[in-house]
This record gives C-alpha cells, sequence and structure tokens, in this order.
C-alpha cells in the first residue's frame, strides 16, 4: 500500500484568447471558463471525494503559461484528508474542463508527480472482514431462523453527551404482536472503528455479566448519539452493523434474506447523512424550499418550460438562476454524503413505511430529497452547465413521484434484475458481494428472495468471483440467452474503447472468468454497449437457444462456461481494434496541437 505525502500537477496551457470581459479580465484569473481538476477514481471505478479544482487559465490569453501545484500533507489539514483519500490501485485523473460548449481549453503538457510511502495495509485501510469479525461472537445468542428471529438494539435515554448505553433484544417477525421498532439506514463509515458504545449482554442469556465494550465507527455512533431519547423509554433501533453477528456467514446470509420484511415492518426507517456545518445546513434549507416550490413534477420539453423552472426557483436561488443553482450542486458534492454511493440503502428506503433523512440536527422527508434529484433533472434542460446529479440515476429510476404529492415515493416495479445491477454500477458496497446480493429484490425475477434458486441466493461463504459466475450462468439459464454476456463490457477496463491513457488490461490476469458479469464500472456505458438493452431488437445468435444440459453440467467447474456453436472464422487482429484507442498515442507535434473541451482527459497515473 502506499500512503501519499506529496502530489504536483503541472500543465502548459491558455484558453481561446478572447471573451466579452476581457478589457477588464485579460490578464487575470476572473471569470476563467477554462480549468483543470483532479479525480481520484478507486479500484472499482467510484470517485473517492469530489474533484478537485487545481488550475485556471489565464482569462482571455493564447499565451502559453506553465503551472505548478503542489499538496503537500504538511500543508493544511483539508490537503492531508484529501491525500490520505489516495489508495494503492487508484487512478489519478488530471481532467480538463470548459464552462460553455464553445469555450476551449488549450493543453499541450501536463503531468502527475507523486511522492509515498510503502505503509503495511492493515495500518492505512483496514479490510473489511476484519471490521466486521472484530466483534466478540459470544454477545450473540442464536437466532430462530424458521421463525425470522432478529435482534434490535434497545438505547437507553440520556444526555446528548453521555455515553451510549445499550443492550440487544430478540424478537420475530413472524409475531403478529412485535413490539414496535425503527430501523437505521447509514454508511458504515471510515474504518477502524475509534468509537465505543457500553452492550448490556444479560437479556442474551438471561443471566448476569458486565457490559461489553463495542467499537463503532464515529459515523454509526453520531447517529446513535443523535437518535437517542433523553427521557423515557429506550428507542428499539434495528442496526445491521450490530443486530447482525458479521462473523457468523450463515447468519449474515439469511438476515440478507429478510431484509427487506425487516425495513417494511419497521414504523420508520431513518436515514443518517452525517454530522452537520455550516454548508450541509445551507444544503439542507435550500432543500426543503426547493421542493416546496416543485410540485407536480410533470414539466415537459415545451416553450414555455425554462420560465416554469424559473418561477419553482427563483425565490430560492435568486437572481442568475444557473449560477445559483450551479452553487447549490457544488455545495452538495462538497458535502460528500457517502450514502448516497451505498448499494444497501436502496432496499433500506425502498421497504420503509415511512423514512426521513437526518443531517445532524436537520431532518426531511425522504420523499423531499427525490424530489430535487427530479427538479434537477429538469433544470438541466435550461442549462448545459451541469455535469453532475445530486445522486446517480438509479434512485430516481427505482422511485415514482406522485404527482402534487411530496410525502410520497413508490418503489417502481418490472424491471430486469439484469438492467438493475447495470444501473448499480454507481454505487459502492464494502463487499462485492452485496452489489448482487443487495439489489436482488428489485428484479422482477428475483424480488422473493427466500424463494431464490441456490444458486444466486445470498451465501457469504462463496468467492466473490463464484457469486457473480454464478449469477451469469442462472441468468443465461433462466432467460435462455446469451445477453448478458454483453452486460462485460459496463465494467472497468471492459468497455469496447481503451478510456485510459495506460496499458489495456491484462485478461490473463485477472482473478475471475473474462465473460461473467462483474462489479465495478459505470451504468452510462451500457448505453454504448451493442445488443445489451432488453429492447434492442439485434441478436448476434437470432433466436437461438443455448445448450440448458450443457450448461448445467458445469457444476463441478463452475468458473467455465460451456456453450455450443459454429466455428464460422477466425480472426487474428492485426494493428487496431474494431474501435481504436480514446487516448492512442501521441507524438510531441501532435501534443502541441491538441486542445480539449469540457469532458477531455489529459493524463492520468495509476498507483
Amino acid at each position: 500500500m502506499i500512503s501519499v505525502e506529496k502530489l504536483t500537477i503541472v500543465t502548459i496551457s491558455h484558453d481561446q484568447g478572447f471573451s466579452n470581459t476581457e478589457e477588464a479580465d485579460r490578464g487575470t484569473y476572473n471569470s476563467s471558463f477554462t480549468w483543470f481538476e483532479v479525480v481520484v477514481i478507486s479500484e472499482s471505478n467510484h470517485e473517492r471525494s469530489p474533484a478537485k479544482d487545481v488550475q485556471r487559465n489565464v482569462h482571455a490569453s493564447r499565451e502559453r503559461k506553465r503551472h505548478e501545484n503542489v499538496y503537500d500533507v504538511r500543508d493544511d489539514d483539508d490537503t492531508r484528508r484529501w491525500l490520505s483519500t489516495i489508495h494503492g490501485g487508484d487512478t489519478i485523473q488530471l481532467v480538463m474542463r470548459a464552462e460553455f460548449p464553445a469555450w476551449v481549453n488549450y493543453c499541450y503538457k501536463a503531468e502527475i508527480k507523486l511522492v509515498g510511502t510503502a505503509v503495511d495495509s492493515d495500518t492505512i485501510r483496514p479490510s473489511f472482514e476484519a471490521s466486521v469479525t472484530s466483534k466478540s461472537p459470544n454477545i450473540y445468542a442464536a437466532l430462530n431462523q424458521s421463525s425470522r428471529d432478529i435482534r434490535v438494539l434497545a438505547i437507553s435515554p440520556a444526555s446528548f453527551n453521555e455515553p451510549i448505553h445499550c443492550s440487544l433484544k430478540i424478537v420475530s417477525l413472524d409475531d403478529d404482536k412485535i413490539q414496535s421498532y425503527d430501523a437505521l439506514s447509514y454508511c458504515w463509515g471510515n474504518l477502524p472503528a475509534d468509537k465505543f458504545i457500553e452492550l448490556d449482554v444479560e437479556s442474551l442469556s438471561g443471566e448476569g455479566g458486565e457490559a461489553h465494550q463495542l467499537a463503532l465507527s464515529t459515523t454509526l455512533f453520531e447517529a446513535l448519539r443523535h437518535l437517542r431519547p433523553q427521557t423515557g423509554y429506550p428507542k428499539l433501533l434495528w442496526v445491521d452493523f450490530i443486530c447482525i453477528n458479521q462473523s457468523d456467514l450463515v447468519e449474515r446470509a439469511a438476515q440478507v434474506g429478510i431484509m427487506p420484511k425487516i425495513y417494511s415492518r419497521a414504523e420508520k426507517v431513518h436515514v443518517w447523512l452525517g454530522s452537520s456545518d455550516v454548508v450541509t445546513q445551507r444544503v439542507m434549507r435550500d432543500v426543503m424550499d426547493v421542493a416546496s416550490r416543485y410540485d407536480d413534477g410533470s414539466i415537459e420539453a415545451d416553450e414555455g418550460q425554462t420560465e416554469k423552472i424559473k418561477q419553482r426557483h427563483g425565490p430560492v436561488f435568486p437572481g442568475h438562476l444557473e449560477d445559483r443553482m450551479l452553487t447549490f450542486v457544488s455545495d452538495w458534492r462538497s458535502c460528500d454524503f457517502a450514502w448516497f454511493r451505498r448499494t444497501w440503502v436502496l432496499q433500506e428506503v425502498a421497504n420503509s413505511k415511512s423514512a426521513v433523512v437526518h443531517c445532524g440536527r436537520d431532518v426531511v422527508p425522504w420523499s423531499v430529497i427525490l424530489r430535487l434529484a427530479d427538479c434537477f433533472i429538469k433544470a438541466k434542460r435550461i442549462t448545459s452547465l451541469f455535469r453532475y446529479s445530486i445522486m446517480p440515476p438509479i434512485f430516481t429510476s427505482l422511485f415514482r413521484l406522485e404527482n402534487n404529492v411530496v410525502v410520497d415515493a413508490p418503489r417502481r416495479s418490472g424491471r430486469g434484475i439484469l438492467e438493475i445491477l447495470v444501473a448499480g454500477h454507481d454505487l459502492e458496497a464494502s463487499d462485492p458481494k452485496d452489489k448482487i446480493f443487495a439489489l436482488l429484490q428489485f428484479g422482477r425475477e428475483t424480488s422473493e428472495l427466500e424463494r431464490l434458486p441456490s444458486l444466486i441466493r445470498p451465501d457469504y461463504a462463496k468467492s466473490v468471483a463464484r457469486v457473480f459466475a454464478d449469477f451469469t450462468r442462472w441468468w443465461i439459464m433462466t432467460h435462455k440467452s446469451l445477453r448478458v454476456l454483453s452486460a462485460v463490457h459496463t465494467n472497468k477496463d471492459r468497455a469496447w474503447q481503451q478510456m485510459s491513457s495506460g496499458l489495456p488490461v491484462d485478461l490473463d490476469s485477472l482473478n475471475r472468468p473474462t465473460w461473467c458479469f462483474w462489479h465495478g464500472g459505470a451504468s452510462s456505458w451500457a448505453k454504448a454497449t451493442l445488443a445489451l438493452s432488453e429492447t434492442m431488437p439485434y441478436r448476434s445468435s437470432g433466436d437461438s437457444v443455448p445448450d440448458m444440459a450443457l450448461l448445467a453440467g458445469d457444476v463441478d467447474e463452475p468458473m467455465h462456461l460451456r456453450l455450443r456453436g459454429l466455428r464460422k472464422n477466425i480472426n487474428k487482429r492485426d494493428g487496431e481494434g474494431f474501435l481504436p484507442d480514446l487516448r492512442p498515442n501521441r507524438t510531441a507535434e501532435d501534443m502541441d496541437l491538441e486542445q480539449g473541451g469540457a469532458d477531455h482527459s489529459a493524463t492520468e497515473q495509476r498507483l
């Protein structure tokens, strides 16, 4: 593993050389609409943190100018925190940007220099497996899976700053008179866990005993502290990290199978985004204001659309609407709400009777957040400046906002599980197996989790590669189609075009079958993947049905996929492939002539 100590960004560039304010701003960095930003991409193809602006071009100047920006861990706390998010295996991208479609960012040279120290991987990034097995198993009494037992956390009332004291209680989901409880939806947070609560085990065994000190992440600790009652009765709350014995893989798989029931029986689901500060408070205030003015969500792309949207948002974003909305999106991204990147949260809010979103002491209904996302999707129609949404598209695709209602967001239905999993590329999971397990309930053919065949039923004893290979095989046999094989082109390093300036991936080095669907990719790449869409009439094999007996016979070799077909020809690759690399090798002369627009990647470095 690498601990990054210093990152240096060098650029030689200029803008288009003219503007309508050049008399006032020429030679300065004011109102410069071309710039560079740094993005750190994880191995699973997700941004580690919001893109960081590193350098603007001099306004209205065609003179090449060299800039060198150095970020050192000794500079300040913000820089240290940002550099600490960079991990071994990540890709550091330097991206050229231009504010408007007609603006041009000319880049002649770009460099990324990194200085770091090799450290023990457990020191910088403790593993998921280590975190979930660190809890002492003897604090857990066995659950009766036949009656769908679960544990709920009873949080004793106390003032905000007092230590947190809890106990665990077993209840049955099959009991019609089950005691009311709430459920928590949150992001597990950074590890290692360094906050502690007292967990009383007396109620588990029926015998006396001392309270256990249970280590939690700061995120979970703060959520419990904010939700704890100050007076009255203990609060009953279902919290996955505490209420499931994470070191018991059999129990863990069984509890995942009844997760929809756990959240649907809860009286309320509390979504915890994190603690608040000045920026988050301003963002949450705008959330409520925007939602209150955006009532029906049915604005169409007609001549009056721009005026309608401005009427909705004008009171919230006074002045130049596009500028203020861009400021809001920038504030939202700076908050970096990790909850919206977590795979499990989809089913947690989808199955809730009622869900509310907490950011510190600010509380808003979940449907209001969805309303805001829908609002900004429509607002993009009046400006080309938005590059980001406030949440991955899968959220708004899975929920339906009723007209004139902002308190209800029923779940959509009818999408196939393959389409759901491809859309889920934009989400993250601590355990890659959950990129399938957490989304099964949303597929029309996999929604009844307790009736799923063993091939795709949640099983944490399987390896990651086995989980994805089994899913791919099951999909082929269930649908009698090979369409799923096209889904590999939505995976990182498997797209039709090489999206990197580095060397192509060595398929022989992969620790998985090359034919199976995999985690880590981008949902948007599906649009450029031939024959993947459910509605695509084209099929290279026509209506041919795979040999089911041949597929079913691979029980002893699950990592092999046997298919029957006809050999028509052998293509020998010579030179460029079917589609050229997006970033071909360039000469120095090519670099001198290169110009970039809003989404042109200048260079990158992999750790």
